[in-house]
């Protein structure tokens, strides 16, 4: 199918590719994961559910969690199926910038994750007078949750509604930090975003199923960009953070992915383990070390070494770069770095 919008990348998933396990996180009992007919079902009783709400096309829609979350894809897709534009904020702003961001952009309903964002976004309600409801992704005692939305009772509308979104429609609106002034807000369309991914899938190692990692921020459009490359190519996504990460109980050794995206500070941060690793090794390990660190200044993604230089780097690979590898779990195929 033609991809012109970034909701036809899961419909996309379900015809091409689909996965049983395709978007989870992790839960007080473990991984969660739905699958991508779940997903696909989810966003469209939820579209349905927005619909009776009373929700139109062109409406703004705030989003905010601390940590990425497959209800957040799941909600993506349902406002972008009836042509309602996203406004995904950081979570640790100051309350004046919600005030500036959601006035500015007049949000009409916000979703929440846990923690103190219900109470954030309660405290500005009068200031922003658009602000009808807030709902929360997880269960709260005595605020709505997302879920009593879901509705199958508008899904003719819905496929009505869906068939009139243009590819230069206004998918999302992503504001900027604001460290020079008040955030300003970028209008991108369904066709400024599924070019840029439809440009990087080519460029992505990974099959159907190949498990990739996601900790970077959603409401980045890097990370939101790369999330729906995975949906485009049938990716299993586990959502974490970066204090999950690392060490070996932490999720790369355990989920042993495929794929992830990083910033340069994090990737900095891994070497700088490494390195000091390295200096505390005895003299002829650390030689080793360092010897095998230095074959790397050269290197070229696409070169192939033959000869003296192809066994040097067989010889670091199978006693030093192995272990690195393994540190990552032992399966990374490629990361896609962006600040």
């Amino acid at each position: 199918m033609q991809i012109t919008r970034t909701f036809d990348f899961l419909y996309h998933q379900n015809e091409a590719c689909p996965q049983k396990e395709s978007f989870g996180s992790k839960t007080k009992d473990g991984w969660k994961f739905f699958s991508s007919v779940e997903m696909l079902q989810m966003s469209r009783e939820l579209a349905c559910g927005l619909i009776e709400l009373g929700i139109q096309q062109g409406d703004r829609v705030g989003m905010i969690a601390y940590k990425n979350l497959p209800e957040w894809v799941i909600l993506d897709m349902a406002l972008a199926q009836l042509g309602v534009v996203s406004v995904p904020v950081y979570p640790t702003i100051s309350s004046r910038e919600y005030a500036y961001i959601f006035g500015e952009s007049e949000i009409s309903y916000c979703f929440v994750g846990e923690g103190d964002l219900y109470g954030k976004v309660e405290a500005i309600r009068d200031t922003v007078g658009s602000i009808k409801d807030i709902y929360t992704f997880n269960h709260q005692e005595g605020r709505k949750h997302w879920m009593d939305l879901f509705s199958n009772g508008s899904m003719s509308k819905l496929d009505q509604i869906k068939e009139t979104i243009q590819p230069d429609d206004v998918a999302t609106i992503i504001y900027t930090s604001g460290t020079t002034g008040n955030p300003k807000g970028v209008m991108l369309t369904h066709n400024n975003i599924c070019t840029n991914v439809l440009t990087i899938i080519p460029d992505i190692p990974i099959k159907p199923g190949h498990t990739t990692l996601s900790f970077l921020p959603m409401c980045h459009v890097f990370e939101r960009v790369v999330s729906y490359a995975y949906i485009y190519v049938g990716a299993k996504v586990y959502f974490t953070g970066t204090d999950n990460l690392g060490g070996e109980e932490g999720d790369l050794k355990n989920v042993k992915p495929y794929f992830f995206t990083a910033v340069p500070r994090l990737l900095e941060k891994v070497y700088d383990k490494l390195y000091a690793k390295g200096l505390s090794l005895p003299l002829p390990l650390k030689a080793l070390f360092f010897w095998a660190l230095r074959l790397t200044d050269d290197f070229e993604f696409d070169v192939k070494h033959t000869g003296f230089g192809a066994f040097k780097r067989k010889i670091a690979d199978k006693l030093i770069y192995k272990k690195w590898r393994e540190a990552l779990g032992g399966n990374v195929q490629g990361i896609i770095v962006g600040s």
